[in-house]
């Protein structure tokens, strides 16, 4: 099991799997029900808003990449 601890693991865990599995933002957002530009926004690296939990959720939950809000 994967131990993400913060924001930017679960983002690389994600860029990690899609890139293992060909997948590009629009197969993530198709996947989640997200707009291509909602996640190209999540994937931008200096984002740190933290709306971006249920972009993350919804990722998580399509992938079964694992992901735990532990403080917000």
């Amino acid at each position: 099991m994967i131990v993400i601890d913060t924001m930017l693991d679960f983002k690389g865990e994600v860029e990690k799997y899609k890139k293992i599995n060909n997948l590009t933002n629009k197969d993530v957002a198709e996947a989640t029900g997200y707009a291509k530009t909602t996640i190209d926004k999540f994937m931008d690296f200096s984002n740190k808003n933290k709306s971006t939990v249920r972009v993350a959720l919804a990722i998580s939950k399509a992938f079964n990449i694992p992901f735990e809000v532990t403080e917000l």
